[in-house]
């Protein structure tokens, strides 16, 4: 696994932990179910939450809950979740999204 560090900014990196973060994890790699061992360590890129946000912008709630790796009962919500990352991202000017699934302290110590 790549150092965390080299996906962040010099003084800061963003971490994601919990259901959106891991439900943004799922739909990167197409999982229908939770694989941790998949997951962590994930990062995703701006252009690609901003990408992911555009595209479920697009769709009607009964096509999002079709999205391979979203859970059906997270497709109302899921857009809200990438939007708020991408704004962050942008306004912090962070390029990635680093995915733990093992929490906030265990990303952000990865090495």
């Amino acid at each position: 696994m790549e150092p965390v560090l080299q996906s962040c900014r010099a003084d800061l990196c963003l971490v994601g932990t919990g259901g959106t973060t891991t439900i943004l994890g799922r739909m990167h790699h197409q999982l229908n179910a939770f694989d941790r061992e998949r997951l962590e360590g994930t990062r995703i890129s701006l252009k690609q939450i901003h990408s992911r946000r555009e595209q479920l912008w697009g769709l009607r709630l009964a096509e999002r809950r079709k999205i391979s790796g979203l859970p059906p009962n997270r497709a109302d919500v899921i857009l809200f979740g990438a939007l708020i990352f991408e704004v962050i991202m942008e306004t912090f000017h962070l390029p990635e999204l680093y995915i733990s699934t093992r929490g906030l302290r265990f990303g952000v110590v990865q090495e």
